[in-house]
């Protein structure tokens, strides 16, 4: 469908000035507000009915969330030609990814985004809402200092209920800002996954990439599934300890180890104080228990991807439905004492690693995967050897 021409005006109020640009889910214009002659964005959907549905979720969603913090909701409707449409403020700035491309943020600099981007999610989950999707790109810096979260277009309001979700949607977000609860396609994800993403966007400010940044999507997803990231401070020593602490806080695999909000997100951030952004003991790289840091293990990665009629017979079933053949699957990686998580694309990542001698891992992982190809379940298997490196196990490598 071809763009609307300039001069167009929208609910008798709005009047299109030009295309300000284009994306999956529609056009966005630059447009003149008759009423009050400000500048305006028009969002238009474009005419297919997923990306109306979390059109008209994102326009719901931001007129229940008026906050300083979260870009400003102005009206919402329907163009006479059917397509939905949303006004917003105009922000005129850049993103927070645009801005981590010139550069790497001061640790003031992310204190003073993350504390915003925390009360914008604390905001949102006040009300139920869970953003999914917070990262550098849905940040924007109005005038480059004044903070605004956007996009709520895949967010979810943890009261409401919608539609069912079949499995091919159930991971939404982005890989490498996705919590692993997000990764699982859990039917249930709480303020604790927006709280992970912030700690990814909290580290690259610092560092200039995503601590699970990765050159494939399965690669960074088996990442956040299964590999702690490398600590900041070791990759920039100046970061203080207590932030390092905090990030690392947010990136915890398990959802109840994080700060569970937005609001308890922003008071940890609130107390790291100017003091602690002076020198201060390292903390030092996370560990396996008992391994020193010059220390290596050989460690397997298994990786088990369906066929394409596995795929096809798993986007017809419900995501609250369980998976026979997968959980079969599975119990097959724990009985060979694998560590095994599940990706909402159907593929099984599992690693083999311990105190014992590594033939033994081998031949454990070599035994799971001859069951696992035997088991006619349609799957293809491959397995990786490597080397922990400061106890950490580099299973996005080896993916």
């Amino acid at each position: 469908m071809s763009a609307l021409p300039p001069g167009t005006l929208v609910a008798d109020r709005f009047e299109l000035v030009r295309l300000a640009g284009t994306g999956g889910m529609g056009e966005v214009y630059r447009a003149l507000d008759r009423q009050g002659g400000a500048t305006v964005a028009v969002k238009v959907a474009r005419a297919d009915a997923l990306d109306e549905a979390r059109f008209l979720r994102e326009a719901q969603l931001l007129e229940t969330l008026r906050d300083p913090t979260i870009v400003g909701y102005l009206a919402s409707g329907r163009l006479a030609d059917g397509r939905p449409y949303l006004v917003m403020e105009w922000l005129e700035g850049e993103s927070l990814a645009d801005r981590i491309a010139r550069g790497t943020l001061s640790v003031e600099e992310t204190l003073a985004v993350g504390r915003v981007i925390a009360r914008a999610l604390g905001a949102a989950h006040r009300r139920g809402i869970v953003h999914r999707d917070i990262k550098p790109s849905n940040v924007f810096l109005v005038g480059g200092t004044d903070v605004r979260v956007i996009d709520f277009g895949i967010a979810r309001h943890t009261v409401l209920r919608g539609a069912t979700v079949t499995k091919t949607d159930a991971a939404i977000g982005t890989p490498h800002y996705m919590a692993p609860e997000q990764v699982r396609g859990a039917r249930s994800v709480g303020p604790a996954a927006d709280v992970f993403s912030l700690g990814c966007l909290l580290y690259e400010c610092l560092v200039g990439r995503s601590p699970f940044a990765s050159d494939t999507m399965l690669a960074a997803l088996a990442a956040v599934l299964l590999e702690d990231p490398e600590p900041p401070r070791k990759l920039v020593p100046s970061i203080p300890a207590e932030l390092e602490r905090v990030i690392l806080r947010m990136l915890a695999k398990d959802p109840a180890q994080r700060p569970a909000d937005g609001d308890a997100a922003a008071l940890e951030i609130d107390a790291i104080d100017a003091a602690s952004r002076g020198p201060s003991t390292p903390l030092g790289p996370l560990t396996m228990a008992g391994l020193s840091h010059r220390e290596q293990r050989l460690v397997l990665v298994l990786v088990a991807l369906p066929s394409e009629e596995r795929r096809a017979v798993e986007a017809t079933q419900r995501a609250d439905e369980p998976d026979p053949t997968t959980l079969r699957l599975r119990g097959i990686v724990e009985q060979s004492e694998g560590r095994v998580e599940l990706s909402a694309e159907g593929a099984l990542v599992a690693s083999f690693s311990g105190d014992g001698a590594a033939r033994d891992r081998v031949a454990r992982a070599v035994r799971c995967a001859r069951k696992l190809t035997g088991s006619d379940a349609g799957v293809r298997v491959g397995i990786v050897a490597g080397r922990t490196v400061g106890g950490r196990v580099p299973v996005a490598e080896a993916v």
